[in-house]
């Protein structure tokens, strides 16, 4: 067996590497092509998604920064990033769709302003 930290043999069935001391229990089979190692506190959770909503900004980066050590957390993370951004689309299009709607009948007419003019 070998080591997803140091990349050393370790002997099979061993708990820890002996050279670098990485937790090896949780550590998956070689050969199913994944990074190997599942952190036993990495779950799914809504105040990261939630946080990432509101604060896109940060979601990112704890996306980033989470990325390998707790797949699942940075998961939560870009879920929330993505509905977030979709969330402030939809809205900027809302708002910026009804103010052009509503500058469109105070525009000024040629007659409106001859009538100005003419005291008509």
């Amino acid at each position: 067996m070998i080591c997803n930290k140091c990349g050393r043999q370790v002997i099979e069935g061993a708990n820890f590497c002996p050279v670098c001391g990485a937790d090896l229990r949780y550590q998956r089979n070689n050969n199913s092509g994944s990074s190997g190692y599942i952190n036993p506190n990495d779950e799914t959770n809504f105040g990261y998604t939630l946080l990432s909503f509101f604060m896109p900004y940060i979601g990112l980066v704890l996306y980033i920064v989470w990325l390998k050590e707790f797949p699942k957390r940075a998961k939560s993370c870009l879920n929330g990033l993505i509905a977030g951004i979709i969330c402030i689309i939809i809205l900027f299009c809302c708002v910026y769709s009804g103010r052009a709607h509503s500058n469109s009948w105070h525009r000024i007419s040629p007659e409106s302003v001859i009538s100005e003019k003419t005291g008509v």
